[in-house]
């Protein structure tokens, strides 16, 4: 839990629910752990380089996806502010920055 509280602080201004992100991928990772001896899950085989290093780059990513929008959502952030100081309306901002 005490990993799961710094990210929360690091995504805290974004709208991305990194608690149920990290829930599933970590959910994810202890069920293909549990079940490695059993058989390949979705033709995944963690017991061999390959099925390891796909999942592997996998989480490699998503972890960028993340921070990518994360800063993505940042950068809209500051745009919109500096367009308010400029005194533009705020129908203006919400169509030109958020779509």
């Amino acid at each position: 839990m005490p990993v799961v509280k710094e990210f929360e602080k690091l995504f805290r201004c974004s709208d991305i629910d990194i608690t149920a992100l990290a829930t599933l991928v970590s959910g994810g990772l202890y069920y293909l752990s549990l079940h490695k001896d059993r058989s390949p899950f979705c033709g995944i085989d963690i017991n061999t380089a390959e099925g390891y290093e796909r999942i592997e780059r996998a989480i490699e990513f998503l972890v960028r996806k993340i921070y990518e929008e994360r800063d993505i959502q940042d950068e809209k952030k500051a745009i919109a502010r500096r367009l308010r100081e400029a005194g533009v309306d705020e129908e203006v901002i919400k169509r030109s920055v958020w779509g």
